[in-house]
C-alpha cells in the first residue's frame, strides 16, 4: 500500500502553516528567515499555509496532526500519509521542522468526499539555536494540534518510560488550560465539551518491536499502555494525573509499536530510495501500513454540533485557536470556541442559503410586476429556508433560530431592497416607454393633416394602450398619472393645430372664393347666396373632415366659433365691397340716366309732360335693368327724388313754356284776326273762343298730368294774357271798324302799327308773369 524505498516523482512539497513570531518565511524562494535576537514569543500564520486551506473551503475535511519529540520519524509518517506531498525529513541532532507545517491531499476520498490534511508540528523539547524559547511553548504548539485536529499522532521513539510520561505532562496541562486550572477537573462541562469533538489520539512508538513482551505474544501495544505506562501507580499523583488526563482527554487512544526501519544508516537517510528498497525491514513496512490504515480507517468529516468542518471552517477555528493559545493559553475556552465554530458555521450557512436566494431573486429581469416579484421572493425563500434547514441538520437547536431568523431578515431586506430597486426601474423603463410613445404618437412631428379630433383622441386611447401593453412593474399607474396632463396637453395642442390649420385652410379657400368673385362685384342678392353657399360648401368640406361636432369638444366649438366669426368678418368685408361697388356703379348709372339721357332729351317745345312722365318710367325701367347689387333699391330711390326733382323743374319749365307759346300763338291770333278786320261781333265772338280754346287745349295738353295746383300762377297767367288779348283784340276790332269808313290810309297806318302794339301788350303780359 505504501511502497517504501520508492522515491516520489512530481510531489508538491508542505509548507508552513504556523510558525514562530521571529521566523518569516519567504514566500518566492520558499526559504526560511530566522531572526535570533527576538524570542519566539507567539504562533503566527503564514500565509502560504492559510492560502492553500482556501483553496478547499468549501471541502469536507479531516485533519491529521503528528506530533512527538524531535527527531523520531514525524515527517516521515506525514509523507508517507499523502502520495503527492513530501515534508522535509532531517537527520541531524536540530529539529528540522519548525512550527507547523500542512499538505493537503490532492483527491477526495472515502464516502465524505474528505480532503485529507496533514499538519506536521515541530518535535516537542526539540533542540534549538534560536534564543528566548517561550517556556510554554511545546504546550502553545500542542493545544494548538488538540484544537484543530480530526486526529492526532503522538510520535515517540523507543518503549516508552516514566520520563515518555513526564513529557505528556502538558497534555495534563491542555487539560487543567481547558477547565481553567482546576485540579479536579472529571465532570467540568468544558472538559465534556471538547471531548464531543476532540481528536482521536494514537501513540505511535517508533523503532520498537513488534509486541512489548516477547513471552506474551497477545499482549497488544495499546494494552500494554493502558495497564503498564498509563495505568495509575502509588505514590505517583503528578505521573497519575498526566496518565489520567491521556485516558480521559480524547474520546479514543490507540498505540501501534513499529520496528526499526533499517540497520544501516545510509538506509535510514533515504527510506523513500528506490534502490534501498530491499534493505527495509518487512516489519516495519507491516507496522507502518498498519499505522496508516488505522488513521485512514477513521478518516471522516468532523462534525461539531452539526456543523461540519470544512476548509473555511478550519481557517476560522485556527483564527480562533491561535488567538486563544498566545494570549490565554492557561485558560482555553473551548465551549466558546466550539460555539464560535459552530455560529461561524452556521453563519456561512445563513450567507451559502441566502445566495440560493440572491441567485433566484437575480434571475429576475427588473422591471417585474409586484404580484411575480412577491411570487419569486415567497419561493426562493422556501428554497433559502429548505437549504438552510438541510445544511442544519444536527446543530444545536438553541443556536439555529436565531440564524434562520437572519437568513428570513437577509431575505426580508433584499426583498425590499429589489422592491425597491424595481420600483426605480420600473419607473425608468415606464417613463422612457411613456416618452417614446408621447414622441411617436403625439409630437408636432405627427402628420396630423391625416388626422381628425376624434382620429387625435383616439391617438391618445391608442398611447395608453400601448403603454398597457409594454408597461411594467409597480409603477404604471403612477407614470400614467404623471404623463395625463402631458398627453392631455399635448392631444389639446395637436387639435388646436389641427384645427387651426383647417381653419385657416377653409378661411383661406374662402377668400379665394370671394378674391375670384370680387372682379364680378357688384352682385345681387342671389348671387351674394349663391357665393356663401360655396364658401359654406368649401367650409364644410375642409372642417367637417376634422371637427367631432361633439356638444363636449371645447376645441372644435372654439375653432368653428372662431371660423364663423373669421368667415363673417370676411364676408362682410365683400358684402361692404359689393355694396360699395354696387352704390358706385348705380350711381353712375343713375347720373347718367337722370343727367344725360333724360335731361338732354327733354325738348319743352316737343315733349307734353305726358310724355316726359313716360320717360321717367323708360328711365327707371332702364335703371332696374342695369343696375346691380345691394345698392339698387336705395339708389333707385335717390334717382327717383333726383327725376322727381327733375320733374319739378321740367313742370315749372313747361308750364312757363306753354304760357309763351300761348301768347306767343296769340300775337299770331291778333295778327292774323287784324288781317280781316273788322269783324261782325258773332264772327268776332267765334274768332276769339276759337283762338282761346286752341291756346287752353294747348296749355292743357302741354301740362297734362302735371298737378293743377303747381298750374294756378300759370293759369291765371294765361287767363291774365287771354283776358288782354280778348281786350286788345276788340279794341283792335273797334277801331278798325271805326276808321274802316273814315279812310283807308288811316287803316293802313293802323295795320302798319298793330305790331308795334302787340309787342307793347307782349312785353306787359312778360311783366305780368314775372311779378306773378
Amino acid at each position: 500500500m505504501f511502497p517504501f524505498g520508492g522515491a516520489k516523482n512530481d510531489t508538491e512539497v508542505a509548507i508552513p502553516l504556523c510558525l514562530p513570531s521571529n521566523h518569516k518565511w519567504n514566500e518566492k524562494t520558499h526559504q526560511m528567515d530566522i531572526d535570533g535576537t527576538q524570542p519566539r514569543g507567539n504562533l503566527v500564520l503564514c500565509n502560504d499555509g492559510y492560502e492553500l486551506l482556501s483553496k478547499i473551503e468549501n471541502e469536507n475535511i479531516f485533519v491529521v496532526c503528528i506530533l512527538g519529540p524531535a527527531r523520531t520519524g514525524k515527517s516521515f509518517l506525514a509523507s508517507q500519509l499523502l502520495k503527492d506531498v513530501s515534508f522535509e525529513i532531517g537527520h541531524s541532532a536540530r529539529s528540522h521542522t519548525t512550527g507547523i507545517w500542512v499538505a493537503v491531499g490532492s483527491d477526495p476520498i472515502g464516502t465524505d468526499k474528505v480532503r485529507l490534511v496533514v499538519l506536521d508540528a515541530e518535535g516537542l523539547g526539540g533542540v534549538t539555536s534560536d534564543s528566548g524559547v517561550d517556556s510554554k511553548w511545546d504546550r502553545k504548539v500542542f493545544s494548538l494540534c488538540a484544537l484543530i485536529s480530526s486526529y492526532l499522532v503522538y510520535n515517540t521513539n523507543g518503549t516508552p518510560n516514566m520520563e515518555d510520561v513526564d513529557k505528556l505532562g502538558l497534555i495534563a496541562e491542555f487539560r487543567r488550560s481547558i477547565v481553567g486550572g482546576s485540579h479536579e477537573p472529571t465532570n467540568d462541562p468544558s472538559l465534556n465539551e471538547f471531548r464531543k469533538h476532540a481528536p482521536d489520539f494514537l501513540w505511535l512508538l517508533r523503532n520498537v518491536q513488534s509486541t512489548p513482551d516477547p513471552d506474551h505474544p497477545g499482549i497488544s501495544w495499546s494494552k500494554f499502555m493502558l495497564n503498564q505506562v498509563l495505568g495509575l501507580k502509588k505514590n505517583e499523583k503528578e505521573r497519575n494525573a498526566v496518565r489520567e488526563a491521556i485516558q480521559k482527554t480524547f474520546p479514543s487512544l490507540k498505540t501501534i509499536g513499529i520496528p526499526i526501519p533499517a540497520y544501516d544508516q545510509e538506509v535510514l537517510k533515504n527510506l523513500s530510495s528506490e534502490e534501498n528498497k530491499a534493505e527495509i525491514n518487512p516489519d516495519f513496512s507491516e507496522k507502518m501500513s498498519l499505522a496508516i490504515a488505522t488513521i485512514m480507517s477513521r478518516v471522516s468529516a468532523k462534525n461539531i454540533g452539526g456543523c461540519v468542518m470544512k476548509g473555511k471552517q478550519l481557517r476560522k477555528m485556527l483564527e480562533l485557536a491561535l488567538r486563544a493559545v498566545n494570549t490565554t493559553c492557561d485558560k482555553l475556552q473551548v465551549d466558546t470556541l466550539w460555539d464560535a465554530i459552530k455560529r461561524n458555521q452556521l453563519q456561512s450557512n445563513v450567507i451559502e442559503a441566502f445566495s440560493k436566494y440572491k441567485s433566484l431573486m437575480k434571475a429576475l429581469n427588473l422591471p417585474q410586476s409586484e404580484p411575480k416579484m412577491l411570487e419569486t421572493h415567497r419561493a426562493a425563500k422556501e428554497h433559502a429556508e429548505e437549504l438552510f434547514r438541510s445544511m442544519t441538520q444536527g446543530f444545536d437547536s438553541n443556536l439555529v433560530p436565531d440564524y434562520a431568523r437572519d437568513l428570513m431578515k437577509r431575505c426580508d431586506k433584499m426583498k425590499q431592497d429589489l422592491k425597491e430597486a424595481n420600483d426605480k426601474e420600473s419607473y425608468k423603463q415606464n417613463k422612457s416607454t411613456m416618452t417614446k410613445l408621447i414622441s411617436k404618437y403625439l409630437s408636432d412631428k405627427v402628420g396630423i393633416q391625416e388626422y381628425s379630433c376624434d382620429k387625435l383622441s383616439s391617438l391618445k386611447q391608442k398611447v395608453y394602450e400601448k403603454y398597457g401593453d409594454k408597461a411594467i412593474g409597480p409603477s404604471i399607474e403612477k407614470v400614467k398619472r404623471e404623463h395625463e396632463g402631458d398627453i392631455e396637453d399635448r392631444v389639446s395642442t395637436l387639435k388646436r393645430t389641427l384645427l387651426h390649420n383647417s381653419r385657416t385652410a377653409a378661411v383661406k379657400g374662402n377668400k379665394h372664393i370671394l378674391e375670384t368673385e370680387k372682379s364680378k362685384l357688384p352682385l345681387d342678392v342671389a348671387a351674394m347666396n349663391d357665393i356663401q353657399a360655396m364658401c359654406s360648401t368649401n367650409g364644410d368640406n375642409k372642417l367637417n373632415f376634422v371637427l367631432c361636432n361633439k356638444p363636449t369638444c371645447q376645441s372644435c366649438l372654439d375653432c368653428t366659433t372662431a371660423y364663423n366669426v373669421e368667415i363673417e368678418t370676411e364676408f362682410d368685408k365683400f358684402r361692404e365691397n359689393n355694396r360699395t361697388e354696387s352704390e358706385k356703379i348705380c350711381s353712375e348709372l343713375m347720373n347718367k340716366l337722370v343727367n344725360e339721357d333724360f335731361h338732354n332729351w327733354v325738348d319743352l317745345q316737343r315733349h307734353n309732360y305726358s310724355g316726359i312722365t313716360a320717360k321717367e318710367d323708360e328711365i327707371l325701367e332702364t335703371y332696374d335693368k342695369e343696375s346691380k347689387g345691394p345698392a339698387k333699391g336705395p339708389v333707385k330711390e335717390n334717382c327717383k327724388k333726383k327725376l322727381q326733382q327733375a320733374l319739378q323743374a321740367v313742370e315749372l319749365k313747361l308750364a312757363d313754356c306753354a304760357v309763351h307759346c300761348v301768347i306767343n300763338d296769340l300775337n299770331d291770333g291778333v295778327t292774323e284776326l287784324a288781317k280781316e278786320a273788322p269783324y261782325i261781333e258773332n264772327t268776332l265772338q267765334e274768332k276769339q273762343d276759337n283762338v282761346v280754346n286752341a291756346a287752353k287745349n294747348f296749355f292743357r295738353r302741354k301740362c297734362s298730368s302735371i298737378d293743377d295746383r303747381r298750374l294756378d300762377t300759370y293759369k291765371t297767367v294765361l287767363d291774365i294774357a287771354i283776358e288782354s288779348w280778348i281786350k286788345e283784340t276788340r279794341q283792335i276790332n273797334l277801331s278798325c271798324e271805326l276808321f274802316q269808313n273814315e279812310m283807308s290810309t288811316a287803316l293802313e297806318k293802323v295795320r302798319r302799327d298793330i305790331p308795334k302794339r302787340i309787342n307793347l301788350h307782349s312785353d306787359c303780359i312778360h311783366t305780368d308773369i314775372d311779378v306773378c
